[in-house]
C-alpha cells in the first residue's frame, strides 16, 4: 500500500461508543501508509485543540483538551494536555504500542489538580501518575502525588433512597429508560463482557504532611502523614496512614480532645476514619468514637461503668443523670444528639468557613471564662495560632515543622511570658 489521508473529523463520532461520556471537537490526521496493510506501516499525525470531555460518573470534564499523538513503527507517541473542571491542568505523555499487548509508558502530570466528591472531599493535587509494561496484561501503576489542604466532610445524616427497593420490578419500562439505569450502575449491561477484568500492579506513594482536616458531627481534626498503595487494582493494600496531629469533639460548648486519630484509604475514595475521645464525667470514664466510612461513619458513646447512651451524653454535658436534667437541658441535649447525628454541624463550622481559617474553637476553661482560639497556615509547614480569653489575655503558637520529625515550637503570652522548644517525634 501507498495511501495518504489529510482531512479533520468531528470527534463526536464516537460517542454512540463512548455513552454516558462524551466528547466534542475536531480531529485533525495527516497520515500514510507505506508497506504492507498492518499498523507498523502507517504514518503520521493524529491531533486536536480545544476539544472537550465529558464524563458524568466522576463528575468531571476536560476542557481545551490539546492532543497531538504521533505514530511510526507501530507505536503511537502521545501528548496530551487538558484543564479539569474542578480546577487545574493534567498532561499525559509516552509511548504506547498498537499492537497487542499494547505495551506502554506513559506518565499523568498533575499540575494544581482539584480532586472532589460532591459533599465527602476536597483537595489540591500534584504530582505524577505513571504507567509502564502491557496494557493488556496489568502495567505497573506508580509515582507519587502530594496533595496540599484535604477537607474531608463528615456529611450529614442521607435522607432515604429509592434507587434499590427490595423486591422492586420495572414493568413495561422503554428501552431508554433501562439504559439511563445501565448508566446510573443501578443494573447490570447485558451486552457487556463478562469476561475477568485485567488487575493492574500499583506503587503509589500519597503524601499529606500536615492541613487534613476532617470536620462534621461536632468533630475537628487535623492529621498527617503518607499512605504507599501496593497490591493490584482488584486488591489495594495500602501501607501507612494519616494520623492525629490535633483535634477535638465540640459538644455544646464542652470541649473534648482526640486522644486517637486515623484516617487510612482501603481502595476506594471513600476512605476509613477512626477518632476517639475519654474523659470522666460524675466517676464514670466516658468515650467517645466515631469510625467507619467517612460517607457513614458510626458514633459510639460508652462509659465505665456501663450506662445507656443517652445517659452518658446527659453525665458529659451536664454532669448529672438524665432524670435530674432541667427542661432546657433536655432541649441542648436533643441539639446535642442532633450534632452527633449529623443534621447539624454547629455555630463554629459556619463561623470558621466564614472568616476564612484553618482552625477556629470556642471553648470555656477551668475558671469558666470563654476562650477563641483561631489557627492557620501562614506557609506550608509554618503553623500560628492565636487564644484569646474574656479576661483580655492572650497568646499566640508558632509551629515550624523542620522535617517529618522535628518540630520548633515558640509562644508569646500577653503578660510578656515566652517559650521555645525543640521536638523530636517518630512513630514505630
Amino acid at each position: 500500500m501507498n495511501v495518504t489521508l489529510q482531512g479533520d473529523a468531528p470527534l463526536s463520532l464516537a460517542n454512540n461508543r463512548l455513552r454516558p461520556n462524551s466528547v466534542t471537537g475536531i480531529l485533525s490526521y495527516d497520515l500514510a501508509v507505506n508497506g504492507p496493510p498492518a499498523l507498523s506501516s502507517v504514518t503520521g499525525t493524529l491531533s486536536t485543540q480545544g476539544a472537550r470531555v465529558v464524563l458524568p460518573g466522576p463528575r468531571l470534564a476536560l476542557g481545551n483538551l490539546g492532543a497531538t499523538v504521533r505514530l511510526s513503527g507501530g507505536q503511537a507517541q502521545m501528548q496530551v494536555q487538558a484543564d479539569l473542571s474542578s480546577g487545574g491542568q493534567v498532561s499525559l505523555t509516552g509511548p504506547v504500542a498498537l499492537n497487542a499487548p499494547y505495551a506502554a509508558d506513559l506518565t499523568a502530570t498533575l499540575n494544581g489538580a482539584v480532586l472532589q466528591q460532591r459533599d465527602l472531599f476536597e483537595t489540591t493535587a500534584n504530582g505524577q501518575v505513571t504507567l509502564s509494561g502491557p496494557l493488556t496484561n496489568g502495567a505497573l501503576i506508580g509515582g507519587q502525588i502530594d496533595l496540599a489542604a484535604v477537607e474531608l466532610r463528615i456529611p450529614e445524616s442521607l435522607g432515604p433512597t429509592f434507587a434499590n427497593l427490595p423486591d422492586l420490578e420495572h414493568r413495561g419500562d422503554s428501552a431508554a429508560a433501562r439504559q439511563t439505569r445501565i448508566w446510573a450502575g443501578l443494573i447490570a449491561d447485558p451486552n457487556e463482557s463478562a469476561g475477568p477484568s485485567v488487575a493492574f500492579p500499583i506503587d503509589l506513594l500519597i503524601t499529606a504532611p500536615s492541613r487534613i482536616f476532617v470536620r462534621g458531627r461536632g468533630l475537628d481534626a487535623e492529621l498527617g502523614g503518607r499512605v504507599r498503595l501496593t497490591g493490584t487494582t482488584a486488591n489495594i493494600i495500602p501501607q501507612g496512614q494519616f494520623t492525629l496531629e490535633r483535634g477535638r469533639f465540640n459538644i455544646l460548648g464542652k470541649r473534648l480532645d482526640l486522644t486517637e486519630g486515623l484516617v487510612s484509604l482501603q481502595g476506594a475514595f471513600d476512605p476509613y476514619i477512626r477518632f476517639i475521645a475519654e474523659t470522666e464525667a460524675a466517676g464514670s470514664a466516658i468515650r467517645i468514637g466515631l469510625e467507619g466510612l467517612a460517607s457513614a461513619p458510626e458514633l459510639t458513646l460508652t462509659s465505665s461503668p456501663e450506662l445507656p447512651q443517652d445517659e452518658v451524653l446527659a453525665l458529659l454535658l451536664f454532669g448529672r443523670g438524665i432524670t435530674e436534667i432541667s427542661a432546657l437541658q433536655a432541649v441542648q441535649l436533643a441539639g446535642a444528639i442532633r450534632t452527633l447525628s449529623g443534621r447539624s454541624n454547629g455555630l463554629s463550622e459556619g463561623l470558621r468557613g466564614a472568616i476564612g481559617v484553618d482552625d477556629l474553637d470556642l471553648s470555656t476553661n477551668d475558671e469558666g471564662e470563654t476562650e477563641a482560639r483561631v489557627g492557620k497556615y501562614i506557609s506550608e509547614n509554618i503553623y500560628t495560632d492565636v487564644t484569646v480569653n474574656t479576661a483580655g489575655e492572650t497568646q499566640i503558637n508558632l509551629n515550624l515543622n523542620v522535617s517529618r520529625s522535628i518540630t520548633v515550637r515558640g509562644r508569646l503570652n500577653s503578660d510578656g511570658g515566652t517559650g521555645v522548644g525543640v521536638y523530636i517525634e517518630r512513630d514505630y
